[in-house]
């Protein structure tokens, strides 16, 4: 039974009524839908061909036909051939020679393709190519330059064309751009720096000690045999540095039973409460 080109081997659908579907060519030659491709490859790495049982994978599927797909292999494997068996018919006495040559292209070409005697053929190419090195290079760089000077030929004949259009629009030629000539300098010479405007102010980094104002203890002061007043004897006596950074830490606002809240806390946020 000949297989419809427009439906799908797996599911059955057709894109004629589902104007969205898009069909793809297996490497067996049998068509699938991208869903039916998508679906089958989820939870497997490959799919079996519903129609001649090939096991197909992901790289297997293409939009092309398999058809296209031979011609451009064959088409590479041509273009390889031919980049070392490249002489022409300027290279041989007779016509005879050249077409016994070209014959012998054609039987390469053809065991590449046909995966006929492929290791035999490709120590045949070595071969030659060994042989025949030194004419190799000569016609590749003969080629090369064949091909600058057509390119050369093609857009000068695209500029004319262009020419003609614009003559024939009444469109005014492009004026070319002046160019431009700039000096050479042999030495760049050295730039000023600019001046720099003194700050206003300078600021000079003082010691901690200057600038941390400490209480400092003072001989009690007797004036006219009077003592100093408690205030004064207060400050005379001697700063104990843990209870001052006590006060300051509770001047801002700062607790000790802060640290047990917080540890507290934080032991039991990783606890979960079982619902009720």
């Amino acid at each position: 039974m000949e297989q419809r080109t427009d439906q799908c081997v797996n599911c059955k659908k057709e894109a004629y009524l589902n104007p969205l579907m898009k069909l793809t060519n297996s490497h067996c030659g049998h068509r699938f839908c991208e869903t039916c491709i998508q679906r089958g490859f989820l939870t497997r790495q490959s799919i079996k061909c519903p129609v001649c049982g090939m096991m197909l994978y992901k790289n297997d599927f293409s939009k092309k036909w398999i058809e296209e797909r031979e011609f451009e292999r064959e088409m590479d494997i041509r273009r390889g051939v031919r980049r070392d068996y490249n002489k022409r018919r300027g290279d041989f006495k007779a016509l005879k020679e050249y077409n016994d040559f070209l014959e012998e292209v054609e039987d390469i070409v053809y065991n590449l393709v046909n995966g006929i005697d492929v290791e035999a053929t490709q120590a045949r190419i070595a071969r030659y190519k060994k042989d025949n090195e030194a004419a190799i290079a000569v016609n590749r760089a003969r080629q090369v330059q064949e091909q600058r000077e057509m390119d050369a030929r093609l857009e000068a004949e695209r500029q004319e064309a262009e020419a003609k259009r614009r003559r024939a629009l009444g469109i005014p030629e492009p004026t070319p751009a002046p160019e431009v000539k700039y000096p050479v300098v042999s030495a760049v010479p050295a730039r000023p720096e600019p001046a720099r405007a003194a700050p206003a102010y300078a600021y000079v980094p003082q010691p901690v000690q200057a600038q941390m104002q400490l209480p400092k203890p003072a001989a009690a002061a007797v004036a006219n045999g009077t003592p100093a007043t408690p205030a004064a004897a207060q400050a005379a006596e001697p700063v104990d540095e843990q209870q001052l950074e006590a006060r300051r830490r509770r001047a801002g606002g700062w607790r000790d039973e802060f640290v047990t809240r917080r540890a507290i806390e934080e032991a039991l946020a990783g606890l979960q409460m079982a619902p009720e």
